[in-house]
């Protein structure tokens, strides 16, 4: 499994922790993207992992977006893997339960379930299916 994330500004302490926790877990095959690009948004973040994404040899291939600033891995490879397999192949967005500032309030789910809008900070799926739902967020940029 791919892990990918895009980050513009290396000197960020958060980067550190975020790759420590990824080596920490068994998370081998990390690409940081966007080194030293101007953060321009949504429109870098999307351009970098369409970038990684297009890259990669096997469409089948599971690939895991996470923010990099804030999140830590907190469990082995095997068991995410594990994880991403019981849902059978579809792909897993990260929800909040809150609509931030930068987010279309696009409910997903029940309006009762307290996490129910989209984040891009944690998208897993097949190479394939992410640079659908990449492009497509890309054109709503």
């Amino acid at each position: 499994m791919k892990i990918v994330c895009v980050c513009t500004d290396l000197s960020n302490q958060w980067l550190e922790d975020w790759l420590q926790s990824a080596k920490m877990w068994g998370y081998t095959d990390i690409h940081v993207v966007g080194q030293g690009l101007p953060w321009e948004g949504f429109a870098t973040l999307y351009r970098e992992i369409l970038l990684c994404l297009d890259a990669c040899h096997h469409p089948d291939e599971v690939v895991l977006v996470t923010d990099c600033y804030d999140v830590v891995f907190t469990g082995p490879v095997d068991e995410l893997i594990a994880k991403y397999n019981a849902r059978q192949g579809r792909v897993i967005l990260g929800c909040e339960s809150e609509c931030g500032p930068n987010c279309r309030p696009l409910v997903c789910g029940d309006a009762k379930v307290r996490e129910r809008f989209l984040n891009s900070g944690f998208v897993m799926g097949k190479v394939q299916q992410l640079q659908q739902l990449v492009t497509r967020a890309q054109q709503l940029c």
